[in-house]
């Protein structure tokens, strides 16, 4: 087998072949005579069989051309003369009616299959009837199922809508409530808070007042009174100031009379 051949049948793919090929085709890749591609009665196996595999790129093949080739059946004989015709067959005996005892029971037993089976057919066909029926009805039911689930359906959207509804306009209502009863806690705390700063000011003013009182009386303490008839001059001082004891004539000490107020005197406030 040439290369040539090989490239004309498989176009230009150098691929190795089986050299058997071309005892069963030629170089046009046809079945040499005496072959066939198909098998026959006399030759139902192939005498040669060979199929390429094309490769791929990156690897692998694929089926490629198939070649088979059949033995093909050898031509009839043809007959040296004319056959003799055969002779006609002889005729066939008249078939005569046999007797049978048990005919009576055989097509009783006959009519009662046949009535049987007209039976079964006639159940066959209530029972098909039947069926239909059992189908329509099932329909129907499934279609007023199917009627009352969508009527529930809306039904119950239409009842979450209102609850909905109710619900909002309630959590509304809370939060209107709720809203109030802040104010009306705000505005007794800030009256709370405001009386309190009143009375903090109050007490203070007082303390304040005190304060001063006290203050003053201290001043006060330290002056004395002076008599002076038939002077003009009025007397820059004044109060108790010519009953006052000497001072060193108690010795008061702080420690014993802790609990009192005493001047820079000496002297004790009660």
């Amino acid at each position: 087998m040439s290369n040539d051949w090989m490239k004309g049948a498989f176009g230009g793919l150098h691929i190795r072949m089986n050299p058997d090929i071309n005892k069963y085709f030629d170089q046009q890749g046809n079945l040499k005579p005496g072959y066939s591609p198909v098998a026959s009665q006399q030759n139902p196996n192939p005498v040669f069989s060979y199929s390429t595999r094309i490769p791929l790129k990156g690897g692998g093949s694929k089926p490629g051309v198939s070649y088979v080739a059949y033995k093909k059946d050898a031509p009839a004989p043809a007959p040296s003369q004319a056959a003799a015709p055969a002779p006609a067959p002889a005729p066939a005996p008249t078939p005569t009616t046999p007797t049978n005892k048990y005919q009576s029971q055989i097509t009783a037993l006959t009519a009662r299959i046949a009535e049987q089976q007209k039976q079964a057919d006639a159940a066959a066909v209530a029972a098909k009837e039947d069926a239909a029926e059992r189908a329509a009805d099932a329909k129907a039911s499934l279609a007023q199922y199917q009627s009352s689930l969508s009527d529930l359906s809306t039904s119950f959207d239409s009842r979450l809508l209102q609850q909905q509804q109710g619900f909002d306009a309630s959590l509304a209502q809370k939060a209107e409530e709720q809203t109030a009863f802040l104010k009306d806690l705000q505005i007794k705390q800030d009256t709370r808070l405001s009386k309190m700063a009143l009375d903090a000011k109050a007490r203070a003013d007082d303390l304040a007042l005190g304060q001063r009182t006290y203050q003053q009386n201290q001043l006060r303490s330290n002056q004395t009174g002076s008599l002076q008839i038939g002077s003009n001059e009025a007397p820059k001082t004044g109060g108790t100031q010519s009953f006052k004891r000497r001072e060193d004539q108690f010795k008061i000490t702080t420690p014993a009379y802790s609990g009192l107020s005493v001047s820079q005197s000496g002297m004790v406030n009660v």
